[in-house]
């Protein structure tokens, strides 16, 4: 398994995927600070707003198309195969698998907090809130990414589906609010149909609206309700795919 890691953190570094994207990273600090400096008033927090939400949408698609590309160019390749082939039982395979694209992602993680002060000076405590919790929500999209790859075998549907899994998550809590307001405005069996449908989908899908909010680099955190929230699914979810990745993948021959 750490033969696994090592190897995926080569393939890093030989694509210069990591040079890639840490340069993404630092230009959009750089350009976030350039747009709070021409900010009339509150540059500081332009800035930390605009760095906030451009590095972690560049980290998480990076990150989704990092996992799909080379768990393709594996399947072409014929790289699973031997990596099959080694004394590790399917459910290991998808762990190093995992734990290699992760380390990756923890990478340029940090990269990203550095980005973030480049562009401003946020809350210190708010900034270890950020950087925790964008780190958690790392893990769940390379879980994700993993999963989708590895049943789909197929680069580009695997990462457009995960891209798509990544938005409905960011949009799961507006779809909440929505679903409640409407029915305190509408009554009758549609408007329960669509709340617990609304429900039902909150249930499978994290709250990532809940990760890496901008207002905490300027303002601090707001509450241990959330943060505990944010843990919880940190801890359940790439769990939960990698077991269901596991299980689709050992009644496969390849």
């Amino acid at each position: 398994m750490r033969t696994t890691i090592h190897y995926l953190l080569l393939i890093a570094m030989r694509d210069r995927f990591l040079v890639t994207l840490a340069g993404f990273l630092l230009l959009a600090g750089l350009v976030s600070r350039f747009i709070g400096d021409s900010a009339i008033v509150e540059t500081n927090a332009a800035a930390l707003a605009f760095a906030g939400a451009a590095v972690r949408l560049i980290l998480v698609v990076g990150v989704v198309l990092f996992v799909a590309v080379h768990i393709g160019r594996m399947y072409d390749n014929r790289e699973m195969e031997v990596l099959l082939s080694r004394p590790l039982s399917r459910p290991q395979v998808i762990l190093g698998l995992f734990l290699g694209f992760f380390a990756v992602a923890l990478l340029l993680a940090g990269l990203a907090v550095a980005a973030v002060l480049i562009a401003g000076q946020p809350v210190p405590a708010g900034l270890l809130l950020w950087g925790a919790s964008l780190v958690g929500e790392t893990a769940i999209m390379t879980g994700v990414s993993v999963y989708f790859t590895l049943v789909l075998r197929g680069t580009i549907t695997a990462a457009l589906i995960s891209l798509a899994f990544y938005v409905l998550a960011r949009l799961i809590g507006l779809m909440l609010g929505m679903a409640a307001g409407k029915l305190a405005l509408v009554h009758g069996i549609a408007g329960h149909f669509e709340d617990g449908m609304v429900t039902a989908v909150s249930v499978a899908v994290p709250r990532l609206d809940l990760f890496a909010q901008t207002h905490w680099l300027v303002y601090g955190p707001s509450g241990r309700a959330v943060e505990w929230t944010i843990l919880a699914q940190t801890a359940i979810y790439p769990p939960l795919v990698l077991a269901a990745a596991a299980y689709d993948f050992r009644r496969r021959n390849l």
